[in-house]
């Protein structure tokens, strides 16, 4: 019977215990402080609404602790008549929100997702004062700030120029890019790029031959980080069509003629970038295949080509806006 009763109060110790108590706050700057409150009292409820509100804000880079934080504070307050009062202080705007939200129509155990979505959609709504061009400055936070303009659905341009080599087992070539890139997610971009390339001359027996090129190129690219940081890496693969001009001189031994060809490549390539979003260094390196390769021919013999697998390595700088 005694042991009975220390299991019954221990059952009831656990019932009305939170499971996942916020840490307490450290004075970080994307620390958010979160308070829950249910009546009557359900723990459960509490405990699911701390676990999804958590994986939100992790999923903005905030950190949930308790009481208030360097982020603001968040408070959730559930009544008997199944309304969730939602209340934001966001001390990057300086802003007070507040919402209500009927979880009647919610199934019992949806409940708890909607309250977060809720809250996370609230504190979203407050940093979207930032995208305005007549909006009072934000509080001096610059982590802070970073992280909410991450987490704001906002397009960004990008337009880059950019120098390098691209060397092959049959041509060599110096090359300028000018690119230009719509990044419609903080992560993940469309590029086009317009490069022109200046071949390096190989001799035969019969002459010289120079292969240039005009190219236009159209990819995506996936950042590993959210791009308006200051540092990150991403990835680019593509698709590009290349017009190429071999230009032949012949020596006293041969007869030439200069003409145009089309080349159809696939490329990936990996870009470093680093500095702030209005003007940051780039440093890229990426290989390329000609799925669709031109030949320039003395005889029988390949003089020059874009043909199978090429290296690449730029140097730049670009500007987001």
């Amino acid at each position: 019977m005694h042991n009975r009763a220390v299991l019954r109060w221990l059952l009831l110790l656990l019932i009305t215990s939170p499971v996942l108590a916020a840490p307490p706050c450290t004075g970080s700057a994307t620390e958010l402080g979160v308070t829950v409150a249910v009546e009557p009292e359900d723990p459960e409820l509490v405990d699911r609404v701390e676990r999804h509100l958590r994986a939100a804000l992790a999923a903005r880079e905030l950190a949930l602790c308790e009481s208030a934080g360097r982020a603001g504070a968040l408070r959730i307050t559930v009544d008997e008549a199944a309304r969730a009062r939602i209340v934001v202080r966001d001390a990057l705007t300086r802003k007070l929100l507040e919402r209500t939200l009927e979880l009647a129509s919610f199934p019992a155990d949806g409940r708890a997702l909607a309250i977060a979505a809720a809250a996370d959609e609230l504190l979203r709504a407050s940093w979207a004062e930032l995208l305005l061009p007549d909006a009072p400055p934000p509080a001096p936070e610059p982590e802070l700030l970073s992280v909410a303009t991450t987490a704001l659905p906002r397009s960004r341009f990008e337009l880059g120029f950019e120098g390098g080599v691209r060397m092959g087992a049959r041509r060599g070539a110096g090359l300028l890019a000018l690119r230009l890139g719509s990044w419609f997610r903080p992560r993940w971009a469309a590029l086009v790029a317009l490069r022109g390339e200046l071949g390096a001359e190989r001799g035969s027996t019969h002459g010289d031959v120079r292969a240039n090129a005009v190219v236009l190129e159209v990819a995506l690219a996936h950042a590993f980080v959210p791009i308006e940081r200051r540092r990150g890496v991403s990835l680019e693969l593509g698709t590009a069509l290349a017009l190429l001009w071999f230009r032949a001189d012949a020596n006293d031994a041969g007869l030439a003629s200069s003409f145009i060809r089309g080349v159809w490549r696939l490329d990936g390539r990996l870009r470093a970038w680093w500095g702030p979003p209005k003007l940051r260094g780039s440093l890229s390196a990426g290989v390329s295949w000609a799925a669709r390769p031109a030949r320039a021919y003395d005889e029988a013999r390949v003089v020059t080509a874009d043909q199978s697998a090429a290296a690449e390595l730029t140097l730049g700088l670009a500007s987001l806006f």
